[in-house]
């Protein structure tokens, strides 16, 4: 018998949904084995040299798809959140596996310096060890599996040990077999050698890794050897194993002298300019994911060379999915009716909730520019912009430039994305903590210790996540988006910078303060949006001239475009990219001279960083977020136009019923782990 499903109409006419006359026969248009995904761009990896091995991070579903790691995180399962007990009623379980990796050695030394071996030989697990901890539920909807069995990877004595190593051997998996595009099977075995050759061909490489976590590498009798560089300093073999060995392409296998060949759970078969398909490998080295029937056979992603207007992709992409001619479609092409439909009609449409992408990237996009100069023909201001913050001492603009960023109610900025938790702090919000009392406390990391790490304090006045939720919900602004965006402080806000204004004026009585607010090309909708409302709030509450436009590279503007990305979430990361900007650039970093609090001197004093990570670490949690916040306070970052905090946030998407996503932590997806559920 045919499975037919009706479909509510996404597109009617009128406000008030229909049911569309027609039905679709799901078992005519591709078989369930076959996932296909459409976007409105060009194919990014054409002839693009990503697919190959290099000093990358692992940042899009495809290569993380054909990625042939050592070992490797599986994630099983769907995340489901029962909204009115507050927990998870259902959850995605992240499991650790060996894959080119037969075993593991962990070499840990004693006070004489003598090593002790450990090995960790298999993965086995068990859920009696993964029980609900919030009523009938789970706090988290991601939950780390353990393992009972001390020679498990998924014991958490693992990490524990790897913590302390300062020497790891990975044993080789024998009898691997690369496969072509086709997925035949070659006699070209895999070797310790198709891995050790891009790292000894790659010294740039190996002196980072060197310098980031004191690991250096040797090869030996087909085992991949990283022991301590300096024996005299901790080697972290740990965050290298889970920063690079799991994350880094470097760690692709590539044949000598081959092309084309691969390892991974699915091959790339065709790579054109408007298509990407990726086949299953049935000669993986996971041998559960080669039987298994119930995992995807093809991957079809169809791009478009010439991007369509929104609304037409969103008409396209609409009726493919209705007509099961695609996979899964982002809830947000949708408009805001066809949303309301979607949500009504929930278990029709496969509206599915998953955790939504954490990029290594920090959340604001630009930082002011502190390099103003009059009479530049390329200026995106006018020379009294220029003379007015030449007037001003550091302090003064300082206080300016926060008042700016301040202005606006960041949980309004955040429920416009649909998020109730806003994130305006420099550092990633899964920073690990790492504070002496850390055993016996539960904040891990900055998000965990969320109202402390995005409070915010400036001339005596505070905001806080409770302050302005409650300017949001207030009766007198509930049903106004311009009252609800003015942040609690705006009054005090507006008085700082008025009376910087009204002093200049008092002596350029003619003065036009002009300055223009680029809109730049990674804004989405409704940042642009808020961008237009933000504008328009600083022209009617201030005697200023402000204009948005496109963002020209070729023009010098006052919020200055920037990209700041972390190598991973470890405090070490954030303080060297900070030690690096306050050493050079100053961009968010300008003002920490300004401060007189201990951690901030000697932050400025100490000769190096690691000087100042020792200082950190004798600290306690609490303390090591006291220290955080109020680094943060000194930076000045422009407004945060997206603030919504991913690690609170879902992304909503439409997936067709009979397929199983599970969520990721970092928000990329790993086909290797949709399954199909009839």
């Amino acid at each position: 018998m045919k499975k037919t499903l009706t479909f509510l109409s996404l597109i009617a006419a009128s406000s008030t949904p229909f049911v569309a006359n027609s039905c679709v026969d799901f078992d005519n248009i591709h078989a369930n084995n076959v996932f296909i995904k459409n976007e409105n761009q060009a194919n990014m990896l054409y002839q693009n040299q990503t697919l190959k091995p290099s000093d990358s991070y692992i940042n899009n579903e495809i290569v993380r798809t054909i990625f042939a790691p050592l070992i490797t995180y599986s994630y099983q399962g769907k995340v489901h959140e029962d909204k009115i007990n507050n927990n998870f009623d259902s959850i995605t379980k992240k499991i650790l596996n060996f894959y080119l990796a037969d075993s593991i050695v962990i070499y840990l030394p004693d006070n004489n310096g003598n090593l002790t071996q450990f090995s960790f030989i298999d993965s086995d697990y068990s859920l009696n060890l993964t029980k609900p901890d919030k009523g009938s539920g789970y706090s988290k909807p991601i939950l780390t599996v353990s393992s009972p069995n001390q020679t498990s990877i998924n014991n958490p004595d693992f990490w524990n040990k790897l913590k302390q190593a300062n020497k790891v051997e990975f044993n080789l998996k024998d009898n691997l077999f690369y496969v072509d595009k086709q997925v035949n099977q070659t006699k070209i075995n895999f070797k310790a050698n198709d891995i050790a050759d891009n790292l000894l061909n790659n010294q740039a490489y190996l002196e980072k890794i060197k310098n980031l976590y004191n690991v250096t590498f040797m090869m030996q009798n087909n085992k991949l050897i990283f022991s301590a560089a300096n024996a005299e300093k901790e080697a972290k073999l740990d965050l290298f194993v889970q920063n690079e060995v799991m994350n880094n392409f470097i760690f692709q296998p590539q044949a000598q002298g081959q092309k084309d060949l691969f390892l991974g759970t699915y091959v790339v078969s065709e790579n054109e300019i408007n298509k990407l398909i990726l086949l299953k490998n049935d000669h993986s080295a996971n041998e559960s994911f080669n039987n298994a029937s119930d995992s995807l056979e093809k991957i079809i992603f169809n791009y478009n060379p010439v991007s369509l207007d929104e609304e037409t992709f969103r008409i396209q992409s609409l009726r493919a999915y209705r007509q099961n001619l695609i996979s899964m479609l982002n809830y947000s092409t949708l408009n805001s009716k066809q949303q309301e439909n979607v949500l009504k009609y929930s278990d029709i449409y496969g509206y599915n909730e998953v955790v939504s992408y954490n990029s290594k990237d920090a959340i604001f996009k630009w930082t002011y520019n502190h390099n103003i100069k009059a009479n530049k023909s390329n200026n995106a201001f006018n020379n009294d912009f220029a003379n007015f913050i030449h007037s001003l001492s550091k302090k003064e603009l300082f206080s300016f430039e926060k008042a700016l960023a301040m202005l606006l109610n960041p949980y309004t900025i955040a429920k416009l994305s649909d998020s109730n938790y806003y994130w305006n702090v420099a550092p990633l919000a899964s920073v690990q903590l790492q504070g002496i009392d850390q055993e016996n406390n539960n904040f891990d990391s900055l998000s965990a210790a969320y109202y402390l790490s995005t409070l915010t304090s400036f001339e005596n006045l505070q905001s806080n996540y409770f302050i302005e939720k409650e300017v949001y919900y207030q009766k007198e602004n509930i049903l106004d988006l311009n009252k609800q965006l003015k942040s609690a402080n705006f009054k005090a806000l507006k008085e700082i910078i008025a009376s910087m204004i009204s002093k200049f004026k008092q002596v350029h009585t003619n003065a036009n303060i002009s300055f223009i607010i680029p809109v730049l090309d990674t804004f989405s909708e409704k940042e642009k949006l808020l961008l237009e409302r933000y504008k328009n709030l600083l022209n009617d509450n201030f005697d200023l001239n402000v204009q948005i436009e496109e963002y020209d590279s070729n023009k010098t503007y006052f919020f200055k475009k920037t990209h700041i990305s972390y190598l991973n979430n470890s405090l070490e990361s954030f303080f060297k990219v900070l030690w690096d900007d306050f050493r050079s650039v100053q961009s968010f970093s300008y003002f920490l001279d300004l401060s007189n609090d201990e951690a901030i001197q000697k932050f400025i004093n100490l000769k190096t960083l690691d000087e100042f990570l020792n200082y950190l670490n004798t600290k306690t949690t609490y303390e090591q977020i006291k220290i955080i916040n109020t680094f943060n306070n000194y930076f000045n970052i422009p407004v945060i136009l997206n603030n919504a905090l991913s690690e609170k946030t879902f992304e909503k998407i439409l997936i067709q019923n009979y397929l199983e996503l599970p969520s990721f932590e970092d928000g990329i997806i790993n086909y290797a782990d949709v399954r199909i559920t009839y």
